[in-house]
């Protein structure tokens, strides 16, 4: 159970003045039978959410209400707080003229709460009713969003209700109910439709949890395919196993699994819909949100996605809007999960700075009011603190994705990677592996091509590796992530190989990829003067066989393809070629491209413009260039070693390969302007990643001192550096340490 929903309990002499105050300044205490609840007339009970503070409405609600949440609704109206005064206007505007786009009572129920004025329950009920009277038919789209909201509404409101509204109110859901079941008895919606699944199956158990009165509740709660409270699984088998799945693997880390554009009001679903049981039943049903660890991970990602001057953030997946961050729908989401954390929680001081913060640069925007949730969920008033002394780095293992800032800044840099997780086959997901975008001061100088499906979502639309015109095949898995708590490093790997197609398939193509291994090593500098992304590919794959067998779409990339292996990246202008790679302009930057591997490549530029991609998918805007590089001798296993660099002027020296001794362990030499070399090496052993030999390496050293970084060690052994000392290698066999001496150094690296 959270802290900040537990019940307060005051001693009998402490709670009496408390209530006589309450009756003296003209709140209307709770009735009480003895039964421990509150009675509204002929109205069912519903338990008290507070024994400190009196109820000012005819019936206690029993879904969401809690003492801290009525604590600071109290004060903040008190205080006529600015967010009072926003709820309260709103609240206002329901069922007149003047009515904001979406109200569905929500604004007025909140106010009919904190007020006890009966006219906010009249005028959200009349809203409320008239919402949902559009919708009597069962549509997916609306009670996914609103079947949670409307029962918790109408909790909220039975007290301002006349008996002939509360009975439309409960035809409607009971109505919903019937309908759904209705689509299947078995199985009426896919669980693989996360927000689906999520919207509507807490629809249902709130709606048994506000209507207990109705002979009906308890067989909404029985519903086999819904499964109740509790879990029997991670599985997909029931609505609330899948829901146990989607948190416990898929969103670990706090990013849900659908796409940057639909995850932000999804989580706000879940979050609604897991408070409104908790609070209603005073049980934790859902163990895999396990305290607060879930809802921090949820706040964590939230904060970390948005560049820091909160104007843009990374996209991925399905996104209709592109490059625009719908900062109304961010602050929504963030204030619904930063006012579920506990309130010692140390996060959410800097949580609630940033809430603020991009609340405010949404209505610089002129952008809409997202909805009650956040009126609700948020206290304004609550403790702040700086949210750019939060880390620097978050990782969402669950999607696979890296979110790295060098700082928060307004001309800081937010590295952004993604290392796609083994296929879900739920909606909007994709089958691209290994995508990477970068902003820097201000801009995003590498990206891609956005948009909804479509071309957007082919292997060809990322900066990745294209094999036989493909991109992700059904084993998938992240190697792991190191990123220093100082920002000077991020590492990030994963894999993918295997069989292009889940079972069951018929006759299925066979495998063709053995291994395709990317590992990212991301080098900001402390004087802001550069980033640099080394880009590391590991490639095993032969032609494929049987094109007969793959699907329409995958057969097509595979005959159109003119490379086994292209290595592509994306440019808003055209490259140029140089003696030692490729340069473009990117917002008023220098960017540079050094290829050290293959040795022997060829290269083509491709305007995107020309590519048979529907129109507008992706939009006209995001169509610019995109670059393949390829090997020049077509073999089996190769591998790519490519340094991007992006400054605020051209760097004079280059980036030079450099390989052990043994040829086992290759990687690159990078010069950072006003800072000191830095040597990344990786394994490039054929069928063999993991290195657990002794290898030696020569560098030249361009400066006094270098930082060494070595990936795809023996994660069992203690590995070290002569000279440099202990490498301090993690679980997924990255390690780094400082190298004294310029000029030729010579190191060896032993277990």
């Amino acid at each position: 159970m959270i802290t900040n929903n537990r019940r307060v309990t005051l001693p009998v002499p402490v709670l009496i003045p408390v209530l006589f105050a309450a009756v003296l300044f003209g709140a209307t205490a709770c009735s009480d039978d003895g039964d421990g609840n509150s009675d509204g007339g002929d109205l069912p009970p519903g338990p008290l959410p507070c024994d400190a503070l009196p109820i000012k409405t005819a019936r206690a609600p029993r879904l969401l209400w809690s003492c801290q949440r009525q604590n600071f609704l109290e004060q903040l109206r008190a205080s006529n707080h600015p967010q009072w005064q926003e709820l309260i206007s709103l609240a206002d505007r329901t069922d007149t003229g003047n009515q904001i786009y979406g109200d569905n009572g929500g604004y007025a129920a909140l106010a009919y709460q904190v007020t006890g004025d009966v006219k906010y329950a009249t005028k959200g009920m009349n809203a409320l009713i008239k919402d949902i009277g559009a919708f009597k038919k069962f549509d997916s789209n609306y009670t996914r969003e609103f079947w949670t909201e409307t029962a918790v509404l109408y909790d909220w409101m039975q007290g301002g209700a006349t008996a002939d509204q509360r009975k439309q109110v409960e035809d409607v859901l009971y109505g919903w109910y019937d309908q759904f079941i209705a689509l299947d008895k078995n199985a009426p919606i896919r669980t693989t439709d996360t927000d689906q699944t999520t919207g509507n199956y807490f629809g249902i158990i709130a709606t048994a949890l506000a209507t207990e009165n109705n002979a009906r509740s308890k067989e909404l709660l029985a519903n086999p395919f819904v499964g109740g409270y509790d879990a029997t699984g991670s599985d997909l088998k029931t609505l609330r196993n899948a829901v146990k799945k989607y948190v416990s693997e898929w969103a670990v880390g706090g990013v849900w699994v659908e796409s940057a554009t639909y995850d932000v009001n999804t989580l706000q679903l879940l979050i609604l819909g897991v408070e409104a049981v908790r609070t209603a039943t005073g049980k934790d049903s859902y163990p895999e949100i396990n305290g607060d660890q879930f809802y921090e991970q949820v706040v964590r990602s939230q904060m970390s996605q948005l560049t820091p001057d909160l104007l843009a953030e990374p996209k991925w997946s399905d996104v209709e809007d592109v490059r625009d961050p719908l900062l109304w729908r961010r602050y929504a989401c963030l204030g619904v999960a930063t006012g579920s954390l506990a309130d010692s929680n140390k996060l959410r001081p800097m949580a609630t700075q940033m809430t603020l913060d991009v609340k405010a640069a949404s209505q610089a925007k002129k952008e809409p009011v997202y909805g009650w949730r956040y009126y609700f969920f948020f206290n304004p008033a609550a403790e702040v603190a700086d949210w750019r002394k939060q880390p620097l780095s978050h990782y969402a293992s669950g999607q696979g994705m890296v979110f790295a800032h060098d700082g928060y800044a307004t001309s800081d840099s937010l590295f952004f990677a993604h290392l796609r997780r083994a296929p879900m086959g739920v909606d909007h997901e994709t089958q691209q592996f290994g995508d990477f975008q970068l902003w820097r001061k201000g801009a995003w100088v590498m990206t891609r091509p956005l948009g909804y499906g479509g071309g957007a979502a082919d292997p060809l639309a990322i900066n990745g590796m294209v094999i036989a015109g493909l991109d992700g095949m059904q084993d998938r898995s992240t190697i792991g992530e190191n990123a220093a708590a100082d920002g000077s490093h991020v590492y990030f790997a994963g894999t993918n190989k295997g069989t292009r197609y889940a079972p069951p398939y018929f006759d299925p193509p066979p495998a063709f990829i053995n291994e395709s291994t990317r590992s990212f090593l991301y080098l900001p500098t402390t004087g802001r003067t550069a980033d640099t992304i080394v880009v590391y590919d590991r490639v095993d794959a032969a032609t494929p066989t049987k094109i007969d067998r793959y699907q329409g779409n995958d057969m097509a990339l595979i005959k159109g393809a003119p490379k086994l292996k292209q290595w592509v990246f994306h440019t808003p202008t055209t490259p140029f070629q140089t003696a030692t790679g490729f340069t473009w302009a990117a917002s008023g930057q220098m960017a540079e491209l050094t290829p050290l591997a293959p040795a022997m490549r060829d290269a083509s530029t491709v305007d995107e413009h020309s590519l048979n991609w529907p129109a507008n998918y992706p939009p006209e805007t995001e169509k610019h260039y995109y670059t393949a590089i390829s090997p020049k001798t077509a073999q089996q296993y190769d591998t790519f070693l490519n340094v991007l660099q992006f400054s605020d002027a051209a760097i004079a020296q280059k980036p030079a390969r450099i390989a052990s001794a043994d040829n086992g362990m290759e990687g690159a030499r990078v010069s950072r302007p006003g800072q000191g070399d830095a040597v990344a090496l990786f394994s490039a052993t054929a069928g063999t990643r993991v290195r657990s030999t002794e290898f030696s390496v020569s560098v030249n050293s361009t400066t006094d001192g270098f930082d060494l970084y070595v990936a795809d060690l023996d994660p069992t052994k203690s590995w070290s550096a002569d000279p440099g000392g202990d490498l301090h290698v993690d679980a997924s066999g990255f390690g780094h340490t400082h190298v004294d001496g310029s000029g030729a150094v010579n190191i060896t690296v032993k277990p």
